[in-house]
C-alpha cells in the first residue's frame, strides 16, 4: 500500500523488504473501535451449533504521517448471538519511508494479525459470556493462516 501524498513525503524512500520494515516499525498502541454483541432468540438462518459459527474479518490499513494503523473488524454469528470486535494495531513508522502494497500485505499477514488476534479473541469471548450466549472460543491462529484477500483495504 502506498499511502497518499499527504501522508508520505514525495522524497520518501521505499522500504526494501520485510526485514527492514520490522526494524523500522514499532508497535505503539492497540485501539478498540467497537466491541458489541446482541443476543438473538431467532433460530432461522443462524448456525445450528457453536462449531458452525460464522466468522468474517474485514481489513483496513491507514498510513498517516509517522503512523501505520492496521484494523481488523471481526463479526461472529453464533446460534444465539451476533458478536463484533473492531480492533487496530498501531505502529510508529517514520514518514520518510514508503511501504509498498505487497510489503504491507506481508506485514499484515506475518506480524500485525498476530498482534491483533488476541484482542479480537478476548473481545468476542468476553462479549458472548456477558450476554449469557454460547461463548465462541476462537482457535489458535497459526503462522500463514491469515491471508489478505484481493481488493481495496
Amino acid at each position: 500500500m502506498t499511502a497518499d501524498a499527504s501522508s508520505v513525503p514525495p522524497d520518501a524512500r521505499p522500504v526494501a523488504d520485510i526485514h527492514e520494515l520490522l526494524a523500522l516499525a514499532e508497535l505503539v498502541g492497540v485501539r478498540h473501535y467497537e466491541v458489541a454483541g446482541r443476543r438473538s432468540l431467532e433460530a432461522e438462518g443462524r448456525p445450528e451449533s457453536i462449531e458452525a459459527a460464522e466468522q468474517d474479518v474485514v481489513l483496513s490499513v491507514r498510513r498517516h504521517e509517522d503512523e501505520l494503523e492496521i484494523r481488523f473488524r471481526m463479526v461472529v454469528v453464533t446460534p444465539d448471538a451476533d458478536l463484533v470486535a473492531d480492533v487496530s494495531v498501531v505502529y510508529a513508522l517514520p514518514s520518510h519511508f514508503d511501504v509498498s502494497r505487497p510489503l504491507t500485505e506481508e506485514f499484515v499477514e506475518r506480524v500485525a494479525v498476530m498482534a491483533a488476534f488476541p484482542f479480537l479473541r478476548e473481545s468476542i469471548f468476553t462479549t458472548a459470556t456477558r450476554l449469557g450466549a454460547t461463548a465462541s472460543v476462537l482457535g489458535l491462529l497459526r503462522a500463514g493462516q491469515f491471508k489478505v484477500g484481493p481488493g481495496p483495504y
